[in-house]
């Protein structure tokens, strides 16, 4: 154990709140599922997956109700947390939980990756999905569900403070294409996309939808739309396979097995 600022995390650091533990060399984690998994205390990161490597892999993962719906813990970060270098990461679910600030994916550090395929629905905290510290030039997710969700600020949290938001940036402009916002609660202080109140950067939205024509969700000076199609018109969800899963079911056949020269057979 290591104490810093007061703080305690088992085998790392925690760095103006936020983890940094020890990188492995390579992770790949591929066609798992995690269900009513919890923290024993209100301080847990990665509820599913606490994740570092210098490269990640990431592919068909899911998460269902972690924490589980009647756990009175409600850990502070994502139930992915993932720290590395490079991240490739596609084909994500995230259904139910709930968290302080980050509750469905957050990504920390990378200097290069891509993004896409996700669906995060349900759940209950400051920002949906998060990219913190990722230094990543052209920086862009895509093709992402993002259903049902309710965002508000963490406890003790005033105006001054980031604004709750289903995607937030912190270090570099992103963009953020073909997403579907539907049915979320933004409990009027929420954006569908935020940045860091001191960074200066910008958040493009591109072909995205949403069954609002409430401007104030996109009207910020940051944030730039186009072709975007925000109406109060029903619409449906970007089709993605691993919605048929359900709760860690399902008939997605996994894949074949790649090997590297790092994973052997």
């Amino acid at each position: 154990k290591e104490i810093l600022f007061n703080k305690i995390i088992e085998g790392g650091v925690l760095v103006n709140d936020d983890p940094m533990h020890k990188k492995t060399k390579s992770l790949d984690i591929q066609y798992t599922c995690f269900q009513n998994c919890y923290t024993d205390d209100g301080n847990g990161y990665g509820t599913a997956l606490l994740m570092g490597a210098e490269n990640v892999a990431f592919y068909y993962a899911s998460t269902v109700d972690c924490p589980l719906k009647n756990s009175t813990s409600k850990p502070k970060g994502a139930q992915f947390d993932i720290l590395a270098d490079s991240i490739y990461s596609e084909f994500i679910n995230v259904t139910g939980g709930k968290s302080t600030y980050c509750g469905g994916m957050e990504y920390r550090e990378a200097t290069s990756g891509f993004f896409q395929f996700q669906t995060i629905a349900e759940i209950d905290c400051k920002y949906a999905i998060s990219f913190t510290s990722v230094s990543i030039l052209n920086l862009t997710i895509k093709s992402c569900n993002v259903y049902k969700n309710s965002v508000n600020r963490a406890p003790n949290e005033d105006y001054k403070s980031n604004p709750p938001a289903l995607v937030f940036v912190r270090t570099k402009d992103c963009v953020v294409e073909n997403f579907y916002f539907i049915q979320n609660n933004l409990n009027g202080v929420g954006l569908f996309t935020a940045k860091e109140n001191d960074d200066k950067l910008t958040i493009t939205l591109i072909n995205c939808y949403a069954d609002t024509n409430n401007n104030y969700y996109w009207n910020k000076e940051y944030i730039i739309t186009t072709n975007c199609n925000f109406t109060n018109a029903a619409i449906n969800t970007f089709p993605l396979r691993q919605l048929n899963l359900g709760h860690c079911q399902g008939e997605q056949p996994p894949g074949e097995m790649i090997i590297t020269s790092f994973f052997t057979p």
